[in-house]
């Protein structure tokens, strides 16, 4: 029975430990099992999907680009572009002075006047001490038309019997104004009020000492003048010390004529009022107005306006045209409550220039018997010499001052004839017709306001093509 026995397919042949824990066991679940779930499909499809492709491509451009170009490109140009142009605007102007002084540095004073509306002082310079100093001033403002005055209270400029003095102007660079023998009083115009905006002007703040004029300054020494004010009891500028050298000059309290602004008009005595005619800067105005004390041949003296003593009035007027047809004339008065004007000049001689013109009157004598006396200046288009013309593009301006009265006694007042130097219709042949407007055309002598090369009797019967024409 052992021969087959029931072992021979027995239970162990394939026992439970065919697939034991231990050897055989190990190496196949090694090598098969893990083969086929851990590369093959489980690792590549959850690997390959989120971590590599599209995951990395969207953050890395996409988000990278919005802030790099977008935010800086914003405030690179459009920002940048707007303030850089600020610091130097075409608006603004530099404006430099240069001074040397002669021996006698008390003696001079400038100062320069923004002319255009809304303007007024914008530097000066006074009360210098050191013989020969070179000055520089420097200051920057808006645009406009401009007057440099300057003064030489002895009358002798800055040279050069006391040195060598002079000075220079220049704007933006350029030179605009220069001088050095100029006696008591020079001024010069430069720039235009076009070029800067006609609101209220800023003082500008120069950028070194410009010695401007503080309201708590101490008095001036005997030796400045001190500018003339708006004195209302007599209505006009008025200097109120006894001094050398009475001026408006740099105060702009002549400046214009009533229909253009001036302040405080008619500006006259006897209330001789401004024609109302043509407009500022291209038309006939008085600008400002000085008187000077000298001798009797017109040099100025060492020494102040005194009673019996000699002066000559100083003036800027503005010409119309080339002058042909500007007339100044001038006028003393040793009566300021009811005015007798005495003609310092013929009046037949015309301006001979366009434009802004220093004029002066021949030397004349003070009264010996008045503390207070006056000037007048006029301008006026053709027409005759008259304390008080009538025409419409005429201007007279007055200026009152104080003499010393110590030597009045001792005083010989003499005759000083005016001098004639042209004659009304000589001067009158340069009358440019067609370059007038119609009012001038009518007020002119040897013009006519119509149609050209027409009969006197069609000359003005239709409107068309009219003009003015020589006769």
């Amino acid at each position: 029975t052992t021969s087959n026995p029931t072992t021979s397919n027995p239970t162990t042949s394939n026992p439970t430990t065919a697939n034991p824990t231990t050897s055989n066991p190990t190496k196949n679940p090694t090598s098969d099992p893990t083969a086929n779930p851990t590369t093959a499909e489980p690792s590549k499809n959850p690997t390959s999907s989120p971590t590599t492709p599209e995951p990395t491509k969207n953050p890395t451009t996409a988000p990278t680009p919005s802030p790099s170009t977008k935010p800086t490109n914003s405030p690179t140009s459009d920002p940048t572009s707007q303030p850089s142009p600020s610091p130097v605007t075409p608006t603004d102007t530099t404006i430099k002075v240069e001074l040397l002084l002669d021996d006698y540095p008390e003696e001079t004073s400038w100062s320069i006047i923004d002319t255009c509306e809304g303007g007024g002082e914008i530097v000066s310079g006074e009360n210098y001490t050191v013989a020969g100093e070179a000055v520089s001033v420097e200051v920057t403002v808006p645009r406009g038309r401009f007057m440099m005055n300057i003064i030489d209270t002895f009358g002798d400029g800055v040279c050069c019997n006391h040195g060598q003095g002079k000075y220079e102007v220049f704007m933006d660079g350029l030179l605009v104004a220069d001088g050095d023998d100029f006696d008591a009083m020079e001024s010069h115009f430069f720039g235009n009020c076009g070029d800067g905006p006609q609101t209220q002007k800023p003082t500008g703040e120069p950028t070194t000492n410009a010695t401007p004029r503080p309201s708590n300054a101490t008095p001036r020494p005997s030796s400045a003048p001190v500018p003339a004010s708006f004195d209302a009891l007599v209505g006009t500028p008025a200097c109120n010390d006894i001094q050398s050298i009475c001026s408006t000059a740099g105060t702009s309290l002549l400046d214009k004529k009533e229909v253009w602004g001036e302040l405080n008009p008619p500006n006259t005595l006897d209330n001789c009022a401004d024609g109302t005619a043509g407009s500022y800067l291209t038309d006939e105005s008085v600008e400002s107005v000085t008187v000077v004390a000298t001798d009797s041949a017109g040099n100025p003296v060492e020494g102040v306006l005194s009673a019996g003593g000699f002066a000559k009035i100083k003036a800027v007027v503005y010409a119309w045209n080339n002058g042909a047809g500007s007339y100044v004339d001038f006028f003393k008065t040793s009566d300021i409550v009811s005015p007798n004007w005495v003609p310092l000049n013929s009046g037949t001689s015309p301006v001979g220039q366009g434009g802004l013109v220093d004029v002066e009157s021949p030397a004349f004598q003070l009264s010996n018997t008045a503390a207070i006396q006056a000037v007048r200046v006029g301008i006026r288009f053709q027409g005759s010499q008259s304390p008080c013309p009538t025409g419409g593009y005429d201007e007279n301006d007055d200026l009152v001052f104080k003499v010393d009265m110590t030597s009045a006694s001792d005083a010989v007042m003499v005759a000083v004839a005016p001098p004639v130097t042209a004659s009304t219709s000589s001067s009158q042949e340069a009358i440019d017709c067609p370059a007038m407007v119609e009012d001038r055309c009518l007020e002119a002598t040897g013009c006519y306001w119509g149609r050209p090369n027409a009969s006197n009797r069609n000359r003005v019967r239709r409107n068309e093509n009219k003009s003015c024409h020589e006769l």
